[in-house]
């Protein structure tokens, strides 16, 4: 795993872990991270994009895959803390 996908995801697993919030799956794509989140029942998808040199460009919920509002708020307080 290159060093800034690596680093999102120790940040980010870091931070969720405190709110009870598990990263189950990540699918690798060319320039596209696609994160799983689950806490107990609650689910969301996230697609992040990066470009060439590893630097991530943008992040979108995937709606269709995501029961919960609540669940995304918390993720999105999470990245908003790792951006500083």
């Amino acid at each position: 795993m290159y060093k800034p996908l690596k680093k999102l995801y120790s940040d980010l697993s870091e931070i969720l872990n405190e709110n009870e919030i598990l990263i189950t799956e990540i699918e690798h794509n060319n320039y596209l991270e696609k994160y799983h989140f689950v806490r107990k029942k609650e689910k969301a998808v996230i697609n992040f994009w990066y470009d060439g040199v590893m630097h991530f460009k943008s992040a979108m919920p995937q709606l269709t895959e995501c029961n919960s509002n609540e669940l995304l708020g918390d993720i999105a307080e999470a990245l908003n803390e790792i951006k500083g």
